[in-house]
């Protein structure tokens, strides 16, 4: 990057990542914000969005040890680099120089457990304390995890662990096209790697975003999480079946689902947001034409579109706390009170949509949180709310474990987002 490109974008950076500030203390996702400020910047080219979103998200990952305050934020982005272990670009570089860090304190810090993290940051700061790890998140998240004991907090310190590093981007392949998938990536100078039980899944590097919509990937390959991949594994549909995706949003999970099928059953895709139905409208495929209906769905409010549906996926909205590796922003805009109010919707919505399957049909429960309230709590509610419904042994998929029927997805144990699964039956 040229120097006075550097020096353009370090000038610009105190003021982008105030204004993402407000809009994260407001409510709005940083995505989106910087998503609108882009689209008035017509001027920033590829490489300044990703300089200039990289180094937002880096501080929100790591904010909770950052120096508070807009007089400070020169220091912060660049410690906030050191941290992520990424190479000081040239913008942080003059960054570096105008908070008077110099050239020899600017080696990242490189991967290594939090303690150690947080004692190196001490050092290269000159100060004695050291910063916790429970800092890097919001002081009720640990008690809303429902990690108690000794277990608790080996599972608490894995959880910060998984907040502060950077997923991988994860594929899904269509059957049958796994090997052309890999070789195509592979071809294109991608380095995809196979998981060793979810098949299809393929692993890029964090960061990676190959070219999936021309040349022969296009509709053969989708972007979606590992833990994602395991919702509509769970679901196991059947070749012919009719099933009824309730929370659709742009459609990653009904597409897998048509997918599991053969492209033989048919899908309802229903959302409350018009905007990520006509997402899932443009992505569907010429074959699956005909086999995915679309329409908008205000939630318990309204009745179910449909009855006598052989399996009903609930993906309910939720506290996203699995997502905070991906998105870092998020832990800062979430409240105490968000799992209990999201729980309250979440039963809501599976005994309205239990009611849509049929005897003998499945019905399946997805969050992309790990709270109790909204996991463990509302799947041990439900059976007794309608009794008609009984818990159906499971596997999870990236482990291969069996399980009652009920389990979490570590964001360790897939290097992905953090999900819950719970899979019922209606009694015949």
């Amino acid at each position: 990057m040229p120097e006075h490109a550097a020096r353009t974008l370090a000038a610009l950076c105190p003021g982008i990542l105030l204004e993402l500030d407000d809009a994260v203390r407001s409510g709005v996702p940083a995505d989106q914000a910087f998503a609108r400020m882009a689209r008035s910047h017509r001027e920033w080219g590829g490489r300044d969005r990703r300089v200039l979103s990289g180094l937002a998200f880096s501080r929100f990952r790591w904010r909770g040890w950052l120096p508070p305050g807009p007089e400070r934020l020169a220091e912060a982005c660049v410690c906030s680099g050191l941290l992520d272990g990424a190479e000081a670009s040239p913008a942080v570089r003059c960054l570096a120089a105008q908070a008077g860090i110099t050239e020899d304190r600017l080696r990242p810090f490189g991967p290594m457990p939090l303690k150690e993290k947080a004692e190196r940051l001490a050092a290269w700061r000159g100060e004695s304390g050291v910063p916790s790890p429970d800092a890097l998140a919001p002081a009720w998240v640990r008690d809303a995890l429902g990690l108690a004991g000794a277990a608790g907090d080996g599972l608490w310190q894995r959880c910060l662990e998984a907040f502060q590093a950077r997923p991988p981007t994860w594929l899904r392949a269509v059957r049958g096209a796994e090997e052309d998938v890999a070789g195509a990536l592979l071809a294109a100078g991608s380095k995809p790697e196979a998981h060793p039980l979810v098949a299809g899944a393929l692993r890029l590097p964090p960061g990676s975003a190959p070219d999936l919509e021309s040349g022969p990937l296009r509709g053969r390959v989708f972007i979606q999480d590992l833990a994602s991949q395991c919702a509509g594994l769970a679901c196991a549909p059947h070749a012919g079946e009719r099933w009824w995706d309730a929370c659709a949003g742009a459609g990653g999970k009904t597409l897998h689902l048509l997918d599991l099928m053969g492209a033989s059953g048919n899908i309802l895709a229903t959302d409350a947001r018009g905007g990520a139905l006509e997402k899932l409208r443009r992505r569907l495929p010429g074959f699956a034409r005909g086999k995915v209906r679309m329409r908008t769905w205000n939630g318990p409010s309204e009745p179910p579109p449909g009855t006598g549906f052989d399996g009903v996926l609930v993906d309910a909205p939720c506290s996203g706390l699995g997502t905070w590796g991906r998105n870092p922003d998020a832990r800062w805009r979430a409240s105490a009170g968000d799992p209990e109010r999201m729980a309250g919707l979440q039963r809501d919505l599976l005994a309205s949509c239990g009611s849509a399957v049929r005897k003998g049909g499945a019905l399946v429960y997805v969050t992309c949180t790990l709270t109790r309230a909204e996991n463990e709590d509302v799947a041990e509610w439900f059976p007794r709310a309608c009794p008609e419904f009984e818990i159906e042994p499971a596997i999870n998929p990236v482990s291969g474990r069996q399980s009652s029927g009920a389990f979490r997805i570590w964001p360790w144990e897939g290097d992905c987002n953090g999900l819950f699964i719970a899979r019922f039956r209606r009694r015949g």
